[in-house]
């Protein structure tokens, strides 16, 4: 390490301790990420797939290179109004060989941030450390209370452990497959936790997130082993104005989160910081009495725009400092929101685990659920219509006699091979 930047490492050192400051060195760049040395000469190597960036950079000239990031930014106490994109609302970072991180105009306004690092070997970056000192570096500070979230952004199930936690992966791989037909309530259990990690995943590659800048949290009292949880509101005109589509639980779906927040307290990258991960539990309007649903985003235009949603979130406690929250901070939170496609899918494992009736009658019948749970009944009969005027051929024939002997029947094949005019024969003859 050059002696410039040993100087400008030496009062920091890398540490197993969660949300412990310190710096690295850039030592190299190439086509799948930047070689990093950390104070002590631990090496580390950074994906360019966990920074977030919204282009991959040129590393042609291979000691330096430009980082790009954009980043949709909301401060709740901004109005509709207020939306600044282009020169107007972009940060120019220079990372020179042996000093930190040098910004300019580094002002955080509501709207679509550009973000443009000149990243030089022998660069200086501020890391926060992870949970192990062998682990990936949990942020990458970039300036003020900006930075750029490595742990949940991780590859293959690592990211998605993160915002979904590791005990839904266990109860998966414990739960045996034919114990989830047993009811409609451990059916929905299990595939809605197979939804939630595919969604997590997909969410995380989407990177369709939304930045809330100057955060005010009220903090719930702990319990004794009780869940750590807060909230905080936003405007009905903001969430309107910037696609911030809050709602409750699908909970008889199977759905443990309707989306994922990474928040961490803005802070000095020089002192310890404080950062979670957590899943939105709740959102509902205040005085309204009821939870925002899926099919709330059209209500939502009636409502005065100056009411605030408020929205409930759980730390998961294995992805987020052990310390207390702080009371009185701005919370800086990164919002990734569930995708519409998974959130139908819980509606329909809703549809197959409906709450009883309040009035104790029966659950109204549903075909699905039928066929999910194995209740249509079996049997080897084959119906004994006169089928020669339609000169099917033997695999044809035996479909429609045994669809014809059936409540239900799947009828499959490959292309060519006369499904369709098979399904308008069987409907022929059943007309």
């Amino acid at each position: 390490i050059h002696a410039a930047a040993a100087a400008a490492m030496a009062f920091l050192s890398w540490s197993s301790r969660r949300g412990c400051p310190c710096r690295a060195q850039v030592e190299r760049v190439d086509n799948g990420g930047m070689s990093l040395t950390v104070a002590g000469g631990q090496r580390v190597f950074v994906p360019w797939a966990v920074l977030g960036l919204s282009k991959a950079p040129d590393t042609t000239k291979g000691d330096k290179c430009t980082l790009c990031w954009r980043l949709h930014c909301v401060d709740p106490e901004s109005s509709t109004k207020e939306f600044v994109t282009g020169d107007r609302n972009r940060w120019m970072l220079d990372a020179a060989p042996g000093r930190p991180v040098v910004a300019q105009n580094t002002s955080l306004r509501t709207g679509i941030l550009d973000i443009e690092m000149c990243l030089q070997r022998h660069a200086i970056l501020d890391l926060v450390a992870g949970s192990s000192a062998q682990a990936m570096p949990q942020r990458l500070h970039l300036a003020d209370s900006v930075g750029v979230c490595l742990e949940h952004r991780q590859p293959w199930d690592k990211g998605t452990m993160c915002l979904c936690g590791r005990s839904l992966q266990n109860s998966l791989r414990a739960c045996r497959l034919e114990d989830s037909f047993r009811s409609s309530e451990t059916y929905a259990a299990r595939w809605g936790a197979m939804v939630e990690m595919e969604s997590a995943a997909s969410t995380i590659e989407s990177s369709d997130s939304r930045f809330l800048c100057n955060v005010y949290v009220n903090w719930e009292p702990v319990q004794a082993g009780g869940s750590r949880r807060g909230s905080f509101g936003v405007s009905v005109a903001l969430a309107r104005a910037h696609k911030l589509k809050f709602r409750g639980l699908l909970a008889r779906g199977g759905e443990l989160a309707s989306g994922w927040l990474c928040m961490h307290v803005a802070g000095n990258p020089q002192h310890a910081s404080w950062s979670a991960h957590a899943r939105v539990v709740a959102a509902g309007i205040l005085g309204e009495g009821a939870e925002l649903g899926l099919d709330d985003e059209d209500n939502l235009k009636s409502v005065d725009g100056r009411r605030c949603i408020t929205v409930v979130f759980e730390l998961l406690d294995e992805a987020s400092d052990p310390r207390p929250p702080p009371h009185g901070d701005y919370v800086f939170i990164e919002v990734m929101l569930k995708a519409l496609s998974h959130s139908m899918q819980h509606t329909a494992l809703a549809e197959v685990n409906p709450r009883p009736p309040a009035d104790g009658s029966q659950i109204k019948p549903l075909l699905a659920r039928d066929i999910v749970l194995c209740r249509i009944p079996t049997t080897s009969d084959v119906d004994t219509a006169d089928l020669d005027r339609w000169n099917l051929n033997g695999s044809q024939e035996q479909a429609v006699r045994q669809a014809l002997a059936r409540s239900l029947m799947v009828i499959h094949g490959p292309p060519g091979t006369g499904k369709t005019r098979t399904a308008a024969i069987l409907m022929t003859v059943l007309a």
